[in-house]
């Protein structure tokens, strides 16, 4: 292997062939170092950048439900993009009486979420459900079910609406469970879980009498209760809906700037992505340890990653 090239600074980050036979876990420790992820891509994230994100992403081995004073505080230390949202709001209702059926405009200088879609979406991305994955020692939060539309196998037409109806029926209509893990680059791992559907739900109508429909779990287990997503085959591994590492968590940077670093710059197309090969690998003494193993290649198979230095998708 030719000598690794350093990643010092900023521009050293944005320069993909100084990535090259770099470990995933080298490139991460340098992205928090110099700031996150928002620092080395202030501006469009290039197209190569957004290929390689999975070369950042875990996968969970075992999930255990915490119970709610675990998971609130869990839930307190992880939201800060949702502290600024609520001083905001509380700074413009005092302010001015603001009508909250109406845009909100942040007058703060400093805030980066200025859209009612914006603050509504960061405000209620989570669920209140928090898991710990005992083996890989992450904590993993679950969203609403409206954040998981993206992995639904298809691209939603009208994202917007078709968010506010999978929150309105709620996670036991959802296919998948969707889970993120910030990981203190401003980004974060993701995970889809899918979901079981074998509680039976009796309905009784007047015009067709009684029917049986089959629901799925708010929930990954009970309380404390730890549940194998590996297998038997729990975790969602289709190239287009699976979970993809963010390198703007919602819950920690905000949803606009989510959307622009990351659901902008996927064309939830097959192969897009380049993968690691042990994407879904499990490893025993800690997922982090993936990390390490992971180099950073070349070439997409064909082209030079390299080359590919214009805005994604």
């Amino acid at each position: 292997m030719s000598e690794l090239k350093p990643l010092r600074d900023l521009k050293s980050l944005r320069d993909y062939n100084n990535w090259i036979g770099h470990t995933a876990y080298d490139v991460q420790h340098a992205v928090i170092g110099l700031g996150g992820w928002g620092n080395v891509f202030p501006g469009p994230l290039p197209r190569w950048a957004s290929r390689i994100r999975q070369y950042f992403n875990l996968n969970p081995t075992t999930l255990r439900l915490l119970d709610e004073n675990e998971s609130g505080r869990h839930l307190a230390m992880a939201q800060t993009a949702v502290d600024s949202i609520r001083d905001s709001i509380s700074f413009q209702k005092k302010l001015r009486g603001l009508n909250l059926q109406k845009p909100l405009v942040n007058l703060k200088p400093d805030a980066p979420i200025d859209t009612f879609k914006g603050q509504m979406g960061t405000l209620y991305a989570l669920s209140d459900d928090v898991y710990e994955d005992e083996i890989g020692r992450m904590i993993w939060f679950q969203m609403s079910a409206g954040a998981g539309i993206y992995h639904f196998g298809e691209k939603p037409q009208s994202p917007t609406l078709r968010a506010l109806g999978a929150a309105h029926r709620g996670q036991k209509y959802s296919p998948i469970f969707k889970l993120v893990s910030p990981d203190g680059t401003g980004g974060s791992r993701e995970c889809c879980v899918k979901n079981i559907f074998d509680v039976v739900k009796k309905t009784k109508t007047r015009i067709d009498g009684e029917f049986t429909s089959m629901l799925g779990y708010t929930t990954i287990g009970a309380v404390n209760e730890t549940v194998n997503v590996a297998e038997p085959n729990r975790i969602v591994k289709d190239s287009v809906a699976q979970g993809s590492y963010n390198y703007a968590e919602t819950m920690v940077k905000g949803l606009p700037e989510h959307e622009r670093l990351d659901v902008e710059t996927d064309p939830m197309e097959p192969g897009y992505y380049v993968e690691p090969p042990n994407l879904f690998q499990f490893s025993d003494v800690g997922l982090l340890s993936n990390l390490h193993m992971r180099r950073f290649p070349e070439k997409d198979g064909r082209k030079n990653l390299a080359d590919q230095k214009e805005p994604a998708p």
